[in-house]
């Protein structure tokens, strides 16, 4: 992974390629956004912009991308957003080699010479770091997980956090915490991403106040966080907290980050409430649960309330290969009761 250090070394980097923008409407408002159009401007192109997409973004939006890539070829694709942004850049990159890209996300990506630049937005998914992508199908979750989606390069500016609502923070800062926790709790957890998660649990622990009264320092701090937790979910794929959190964003319209935070909450208390609290791995990571704990409440998260038909959707979503991630096999009966414990 190549990482640019100023926008100054971005604009030299990019200013003789052809430019496909994959953005968010927030970073439209930027300086960085104009001064990009401005210098490919001065050697005489355009840059191709494509920003149809939704917070969770569709396939047929994918789609769109696609086919526009495919009429205006490009040699760098720059993603500047957050996770959805990135995730849809990279479905962009990884497909638009295909002829036939019906229900591209059924087939594996394939490598090609166009480079993907990540200009994260917010510091939570750590996609700038991650070889995944997500997009929903019929209201369906679809994952991809392939090595040529993966960015080469990465900008990180911490500036681009300023503008953020608190609870977008709130929430992003909560999506890289439950990464580098869940990175871990996985059978997969490797001494190379148990640093990565380390480096990021305690940059968070030390800077989230300050990064909710956007200090600087903590902007930053928070920022390298979420790049070293996907770093190490990279390594590691994240359990069973995300495995159960999709689907509570799509039925209750909260946010991604907020909805696995109350699902880990919620897994660990009822783990350790119950005969598995035997597991080696509780003792390993009691003190990082226990902070974890006392800064959720800090969050004032509101719960779901969760009918019962609710609970037949929610059990029935949840993702087998992410629970193979976690040390503990979760019957249908205790995940039931986990998602009755975040309806409380």
């Amino acid at each position: 992974m190549r990482y640019l250090k100023d926008d100054h070394e971005l604009l030299n980097y990019i200013s003789d390629k052809e430019v496909f923008l994959v953005c968010s409407n927030s970073f439209k408002k930027t300086i960085l956004y104009s001064d990009i159009k401005d210098t490919i401007k001065k050697y005489g192109r355009a840059v191709i912009e494509f920003d149809e997409f939704s917070p969770n973004p569709k396939y047929e939006e994918i789609t769109k991308g696609i086919e526009l890539i495919k009429r205006k070829p490009a040699s760098i694709i720059i993603a500047a957003g957050g996770g959805s942004a990135i995730d849809v850049a990279k479905c962009i990159k990884g497909y638009c080699s295909l002829n036939d890209y019906n229900l591209f996300f059924t087939k594996q990506p394939v490598k090609n010479d166009i480079e993907l630049i990540a200009i994260p937005t917010t510091a939570g998914s750590g996609s700038e770091a991650t070889q995944f992508a997500v997009l929903y199908y019929c209201k369906e979750k679809q994952s991809i997980d392939n090595k040529y989606i993966l960015p080469s390069t990465t900008y990180m500016k911490p500036e681009l956090l300023k503008t953020l609502p608190l609870y977008q923070k709130k929430s992003t800062l909560f999506d890289a915490y439950c990464h580098a926790i869940e990175s871990c709790f996985s059978v997969e957890c490797t001494e190379e991403s148990r640093e990565y998660a380390y480096k990021a649990i305690n940059l968070i622990t030390s800077n989230y106040k300050a990064y909710f009264l956007n200090q600087d320092d903590a902007n930053e701090s928070i920022m390298k966080a979420a790049n070293f937790a996907g770093m190490a979910i990279n390594i590691t794929r994240t359990t069973a907290g995300h495995a159960m959190a999709y689907k509570l964003t799509m039925i209750y319209g909260i946010s991604h980050g907020h909805a696995v935070a109350l699902c880990l909450e919620a897994l660990w208390k009822y783990i350790c409430d119950s005969h598995h609290r035997t597991h080696n791995f509780i003792d390993e990571l009691s003190a990082i649960m226990d902070e974890y704990l006392e800064i959720f409440s800090e969050m004032n998260f509101d719960n779901p309330l969760i009918s019962d038909d609710d609970i037949a959707i929610l059990k029935d979503s949840v993702n087998v290969e992410r629970m193979k991630n976690f040390p503990i096999k979760l019957s249908e009966l205790e995940i039931e009761k986990i998602y009755r414990y975040i309806s409380r």
